[in-house]
């Protein structure tokens, strides 16, 4: 026990917010279930919106560690290293909550949320193979500016398929009174649900060619100094 708070003491206040990120996960996975299977009020009106809350949250923190750790010059290996990890995960817990909600399952195929899924989840795995193997030669691979846009606009794309949930639960809105307001929003989420996709794509092309291009040490290490916490892939 005594270990892990001086592990916790000595990490820098950009890396605590990055835990952060990770123990919020679980209440959201939490409160967004039990707005679905629990037989309560409370859950079946606000455990959605709760949920939505959490990850706005969440996702804020990806922003706020990256932050904190360049203005305070905080930026440290350990942060380098567990913070796509978090993000990773928060990403994870968002499209399979959104992708097997009945609700929203009513007006989304199965097979394209599977697909979108496995792009977006494939890539990630593939650049972080990418990373290790650089990591191997002693160099750290920054992010590119595409996936930085990537992960914003996924982030806002689960955000907007949670909020529909939520406001549906909120209202008692079923999908046969919905207006054509709400049906523009859900399009919404989708179009920037499929732009993160190819996104992802667009992204892991850029990692493989520098990956396969002969690339002076000298320039991916200068690209290394760039790098700091907060940057998603």
């Amino acid at each position: 026990m005594n270990k892990v708070a001086e592990f916790w003491k000595n990490m820098t206040l950009a890396t605590r917010i990055t835990y952060a990120r990770l123990a919020l996960i679980p209440f959201i996975i939490f409160f967004y279930l039990g707005g679905i299977y629990f037989d309560s009020y409370f859950f079946m009106d606000f455990g959605k919106l709760i949920a939505l809350i959490l990850f706005v949250i969440a996702a804020a923190t990806d922003a706020l560690d990256g932050y904190i750790a360049r203005s305070r010059d905080m930026v440290t290996d350990h942060g380098k290293l567990i913070d796509p990890i978090m993000d990773k995960l928060l990403t994870l817990a968002g499209l399979l909550l959104v992708f097997f909600d009945p609700y929203l399952s009513e007006m989304m195929p199965l097979w394209a949320g599977i697909l979108v899924l496995f792009t977006i989840l494939g890539r990630d795995y593939i650049v972080s193979a990418i990373r290790n193997i650089y990591a191997t030669r002693g160099i750290a691979m920054a992010a590119d500016q595409t996936a930085k846009v990537k992960s914003a606009v996924l982030f806002i794309a689960i955000g907007l398929f949670m909020g529909y949930a939520a406001w549906a639960d909120v209202t008692a809105t079923t999908r046969n009174n919905v207006g054509t307001f709400y049906d523009g929003w859900i399009y919404s989420a989708w179009f920037l649900m499929l732009s993160a996709a190819v996104l992802s794509v667009i992204s892991l092309v850029v990692y493989i060619n520098k990956l396969i291009s002969p690339a002076p040490t000298d320039d991916i290490a200068e690209q290394d100094i760039e790098t700091k916490e907060g940057e998603e892939e």
